[in-house]
């Protein structure tokens, strides 16, 4: 037997001003992802998906008006792209598809209007994706 008598859900704890690595417990990941420990990702290490359903959601408080996103980029059809949602509203596509060979900790700058939000970096397809860090900062 199995009995469950009470599940308590406390909201995300928002992001204020700073840096973040892939590794952070206040990123929620959905899916498939692998962390991957290389020396040429930001701090060492980075996490990565195919998974169609991968995503990563974080909350960030009203002291961000810049998300920056580093993330790795490779060969078009190995890698492929992220859509951004903003409070559920698709915002943005960042295409991970470039170049022919990797390039780590590369940026992708998203500008959001003053207030508490949730950010979802969402997986397209079955190409790679990955989050190296995230920066949030005030403009």
């Amino acid at each position: 037997y199995s009995d469950i008598d009470q599940i308590t859900l406390a909201a995300a704890t928002p992001l204020s001003v700073g840096t973040y690595q892939e590794t952070d417990a206040k990123l929620i990941y959905n899916g498939n992802w692998i962390a991957n420990s290389t020396s040429s990702a930001l701090g060492g290490s980075r996490i990565y998906t195919n998974d169609a359903n991968g995503s990563v959601s974080f909350s960030i408080d009203s002291s961000v008006t810049k998300v920056v996103v580093y993330r790795t980029t490779y060969a078009a059809g190995v890698y492929g792209s992220m859509q951004v949602y903003v409070d559920n509203i698709l915002t943005t596509t960042i295409n991970n598809g470039i170049g022919s060979t990797f390039a780590f900790g590369v940026p992708f700058t998203l500008t959001v209007s003053p207030g508490n939000h949730v950010v979802t970096l969402k997986n397209v397809g079955s190409t790679f994706s990955d989050l190296d860090q995230i920066t949030l900062s005030a403009s």
